[in-house]
Order: C-alpha cells, then structure tokens, then sequence
C-alpha cells in the first residue's frame, strides 16, 4: 500500500484539500494579525493575543474530543469551520467600522481558539473513518505533508497580504478557507 491508494479515496482527498486550504487560512491569519498586532500593540500585545487563543482553545480540547466521540465528526468539524467563519467575519466586519484592534483580536483569537478545540479532534478522527486501517499510515502521511505545506505556504502569503492590503484581507481569506473547508465537509458522508 502506497500514498497513492490513500490518495485515490474520493472522501479522504476532499477531506484533505478541504483542511489543508483550512490550514492555509489559518496560518494567513496568524502572520497577518501578528504582525498587525506587533506593529500596534508591540510585544506585550502580541504575547497576549497568542495567549488568549491558548486560553479559549485548552480547556475546551478535551471536551471537544469528548464531543467527537459521542456526535458526527463531520457535523462536529463543519460546525466548527462555520462557527469559525462567522467569528473572523464578525471581528472583519469590526475592524472595518473602527474597533480597537488589539482587543477585537484578543476576542477573536480567544473564541476561534475554543472552536478549533473542536475541529482539530474532529478532523484527526474523521480520517480513520474514511480510510481502510492497512492504508492509514499512508493517509495521516499524507495529512502531515499538507498540514506542513500550508503552513509553509501561509505565512508567505499572509505577509503579502497583510503588507498590500492590511488585516482585514488576511481576515477576509480566513473566512474564505473556512467557507471552502465546510463547503467540502459537507459533501463527505456521516
């Protein structure tokens, strides 16, 4: 069994092009907002926009995999992609109207951090459902190297972005990905 055979499953290659443009986003929105919060709001600021993503995102990662055991992983993680786009698009739409900056970064790094609690679990464990055990080595493989290349790619264009166009683009992307993300769950079955 190769990487081929994990890739020629019609659900796990949707499930990994829809998370990997998730990743993408993410990874956008991490280098646009903390460079945006670095020039603004200096270290300090900075240190306490990371933070509050960690402060949403423990504490809820454990009953989030709860979650997963217990409801569709699908419905869990495009819950997630959705909920996550709603946000970013509120704190978008907020910054466009004028809001301080760091403090609508702190809450939308905050709750998108509690509702990534859910979706990392859920998409970790949507994988072996969609994929026989004997190619699930190749499959998690695969899953690595577009992680690893979104966030390789992802800060190239965040920094471009937020450069040329400012945060709210960065934002704007973000919720694109998510969009695109949930758009492809959707098609995977339960």
């Amino acid at each position: 069994m190769g990487l081929k055979d994990a890739w020629e499953i019609p659900e796990f290659r949707r499930l990994l092009i829809g998370n990997g443009v998730n990743t993408l986003g993410s990874s956008i929105f991490i280098i646009g907002m903390g460079w945006t919060i670095a020039q603004v709001g200096g270290a300090k600021a900075y240190g306490l926009v990371f933070t509050a993503y960690f402060l949403g995102h423990l504490p809820l990662l454990l009953y989030g995999g709860m979650v997963v055991d217990r409801m569709p992983r699908r419905t869990v993680a495009l819950v997630a992609d959705l909920s996550q786009a709603f946000l970013v698009m509120i704190a978008m739409l907020a910054l466009m109207a004028g809001f301080d900056v760091i403090k609508t970064l702190l809450v939308i790094t905050f709750l998108t951090g509690g509702a990534g609690a859910f979706s990392i679990p859920a998409i970790g464990a949507l994988v072996p459902d969609l994929v026989e055990e004997e190619i699930l080595p190749q499959a998690n493989a695969l899953r690595g190297v577009a992680m690893t290349t979104a966030w390789m790619l992802g800060p190239l264009i965040g920094g471009l972005t937020v450069e040329h166009w400012g945060i709210e683009a960065c934002l704007f992307v973000d919720v694109l990905t998510f969009l695109f993300s949930g758009a492809v769950l959707w098609t995977i079955s339960e």
